[in-house]
């Protein structure tokens, strides 16, 4: 049985195999969210400086038990890297990454947990937003089957640009209300994913992005959050289910701070992937003052 780091040669070797010769096979460490490191292939095109990547930690726990053999993941990985490779959208859209005319219409902010991500955010413009950090990424393309392409904005890229944070803040929120927001009960959420729907009438709402990605930036929409209370005619409750999105509850019909603290630090520890959890604080948005921080 090969460890990993020889699995990831072999991976390569089978992909240089079936790929032309003007493709670049790279293996290479990426930090991810909460100080996650996983290691992803990419194909590098001749005269591109971009790629789809595809990680590899899965795959090798599939060899490991004894699901696939390597020459069928070299061949899934394959078609992966062709089927997400820069072609069509991507590639216009990587064309103009050079420019900030031509990119700011696709810059978004992610909300991540500030104390988590301490190294990734040396790299990267930032603002502190209670005890998490906005960061920025670029929306390259948005998958039918859910999901989204994104380059993660470094410094590098504001000097490319010629840009600064205050730039990148007001246009990720600038193109966050042109995407739109998709507020659910978790009735509706539940019924739509064929569950049986909660015993008792739940006050519930899901905040997240139409394209439920990073949704959970939505909270430095000020805009939505006033909507939702006066529609509510009550403070808000927010809990950070994850990065994607948050839960909401009227002040009313929330349980005690400490209670919520509890189920948020147990869904994070027990239901989400390490890279998906955004905080154990609960978050309060005080309607009369206009203002969100940290409940608990």
């Amino acid at each position: 049985m090969m460890e990993f780091k020889e699995f990831t040669e072999e991976v390569k070797k089978g992909l240089e195999k079936l790929a032309g010769k003007n493709t670049e096979i790279r293996i290479e460490e990426r930090l991810k969210n909460n100080g996650l490191k996983l290691t992803g292939v990419s194909a590098l095109q001749k005269g591109e400086n971009v790629s789809p990547v595809v990680y590899l930690e899965p795959y090798y726990q599939s060899y490991r038990d004894g699901d696939s053999t390597l020459n069928k993941i070299v061949e899934r990985v394959a078609g992966l890297l062709e089927e997400h490779s820069q072609t069509g959208d991507i590639k216009a859209h990587v064309e103009e990454f050079g420019d900030w005319e031509g990119i700011r219409s696709r810059i978004f902010a992610k909300l991540i947990n500030a104390d988590m991500n301490r190294e990734l955010l040396q790299r990267v413009p930032y603002r502190v937003f209670m005890d998490l950090a906005v960061v920025y990424y670029v929306k390259v393309k948005e998958f039918a089957g859910g999901g989204a392409g994104t380059i993660l904005i470094d410094h590098s890229h504001l000097q490319q640009w010629g840009a600064d944070e205050n730039m990148l803040y007001e246009a990720a929120l600038s193109n966050m209300e042109e995407e739109g927001t998709s507020v659910q009960s978790m009735d509706e959420i539940f019924r739509e994913a064929g569950r049986d729907l909660l015993p008792d009438p739940c006050g519930m709402l899901v905040l997240t992005n139409r394209s439920k990605v990073f949704g959970a930036s939505e909270l430095l929409r000020k805009d939505i959050l006033r909507k939702l209370a006066g529609k509510l005619q009550d403070n808000l409750v927010i809990l950070p289910s994850s990065i994607h999105e948050v839960i909401i509850l009227p002040e009313r019909e929330a349980p005690s701070e400490g209670e919520a603290a509890a189920m948020v630090k147990e869904v994070n520890d027990s239901e989400l992937l390490p890279e998906e959890v955004l905080s154990n604080h609960v978050y309060r948005f005080d309607w009369g003052k206009d203002e969100v921080y940290i409940a608990a």
